[in-house]
C-alpha cells in the first residue's frame, strides 16, 4: 500500500481518537483516559513480543528515551487539554509541533534561519493568540495543555529526525506508550477520588478501549509510514487530522468556532506547511515493521 495512503488512515485514526477521547473525559479525567490508552498499547505490543510472535531490538537507546519522554509527556497534555476545550481546539495546538520542531532544529542543529523561516515562526505564535483571543476572558487551563502538547511534541519529531532510521516501528511505539504511563499516572492517581476503575460504566470501558485501539493504529500507521516519506510529505498528509477531527467535533460534539479560531488556524497550519517544506528530513532507508 502506497505509503500517502497510509497517512491518511493514520489521519482518521487520530481524529477518531480525538473524538472518543472527548466523549470519554466527559466522565472520566483526561489523566485516567490516557493511563488506559499507554497500558493498552504498551500491553498490546508486549504481550506478541513476550510470545516471541514479534521481534523488538532497541537500537538508539539515547534516542529511543528522548522521543519516548517527549512524545509521553505531549501525549499526556493532549488528552488533558481535550478535558477542557473543544475538539477543534485541541487539535491545532497539537499541530504546532512542526512549528516548534523548526525551532529546535534552528537552535540544536545549527541550521540557519532565512528571514521567511523567521516571519512564518511570526505567524503561526499570531495564530496561537487568535486562538486564545475568544477566551482571554475566561482562559481555560485547557489552552495551555494544548499548546504545552505542541511545545513538547516539536521535541519528539525532531528526535525522529534520526530515529527512524535505525529503530523498527514497534520499538518506537513501544517506548513512546512506557513512557506515557509514567506521565499519565500522577493527574490519573490524583483523580481517583471522583473517578474509580471499579465505579465506570460498560459504556465507558467501551469508549476508552475503543480511542486506545484507534490511538494505536493511529501511532503505528504514521511511525510505520514515516520511514517511507519525506518530513514534508508526511506533515502535510498528517495536517488532514484537523479537518478530519473537526468535522467530527461539528457533527458529533455540535463544536461552533469563532472567526478569530478559523484565521488562527489557517495561520497555524499554513505556516507549519511552509515550514515542514522549508526544512525536509531527508529520507531513510526502509525498515520492515517489527
Amino acid at each position: 500500500m502506497r505509503p500517502q495512503l497510509i497517512i491518511l488512515g493514520s489521519a482518521f485514526f487520530f481524529g477518531l481518537m480525538g473524538l472518543l477521547t472527548k466523549l470519554a473525559t466527559a466522565t472520566i479525567p483526561g489523566g485516567q483516559a490516557m493511563l488506559f490508552r499507554s497500558i493498552f498499547v504498551s500491553c498490546a505490543i508486549l504481550v506478541p513480543w513476550i510470545m516471541r510472535i514479534i521481534p523488538i531490538q532497541f537500537v538508539n537507546l539515547q534516542l529511543l528515551g528522548v522521543r519516548a519522554l517527549f512524545g509521553g509527556a505531549a501525549a499526556t497534555f493532549y488528552f488533558l487539554s481535550l478535558q477542557h476545550i473543544p475538539l477543534g481546539a485541541a487539535i491545532v495546538l497539537n499541530h504546532t509541533a512542526p512549528i516548534f520542531a523548526t525551532l529546535y532544529e534552528g537552535l540544536f542543529f545549527q541550521e540557519r534561519f532565512k528571514k521567511s523561516t523567521v516571519i512564518a515562526l511570526a505567524v503561526s505564535f499570531i495564530g496561537v493568540l487568535m486562538i486564545f483571543y475568544g477566551d482571554f476572558g475566561t482562559l481555560s487551563i485547557g489552552y495551555l495543555y494544548g499548546l504545552l502538547c505542541g511545545v513538547l511534541g516539536g521535541g519528539a519529531i525532531t528526535s525522529i529526525r534520526e530515529l527512524r532510521k535505525t529503530d523498527s516501528t514497534s520499538a518506537i511505539v513501544l517506548a513512546f506508550s512506557l513512557a506515557s504511563i509514567l506521565f499519565s499516572l500522577p493527574p490519573a492517581i490524583s483523580k481517583l477520588g471522583i473517578s474509580h476503575p471499579l465505579h465506570w460504566t460498560a459504556q465507558e470501558w467501551l469508549l476508552l478501549a475503543s480511542l486506545s485501539a484507534s490511538g494505536l493504529a493511529a501511532q503505528w500507521l504514521f511511525t510505520y509510514a514515516g520511514k517511507f516519506l519525506r518530513a514534508s510529505e508526511a506533515g502535510t498528509l498528517g495536517i488532514t487530522t484537523v479537518v478530519i477531527a473537526t468535522m467530527l467535533g461539528i457533527l458529533f460534539l455540535h463544536e461552533s468556532f469563532t472567526i478569530s479560531f478559523v484565521a488562527g488556524a489557517v495561520l497555524i497550519l499554513g505556516s507549519a506547511l511552509f515550514l515542514s517544506k522549508l526544512f525536509p528530513i531527508s529520507g531513510s532507508p526502509r525498515i520492515e515493521p517489527q
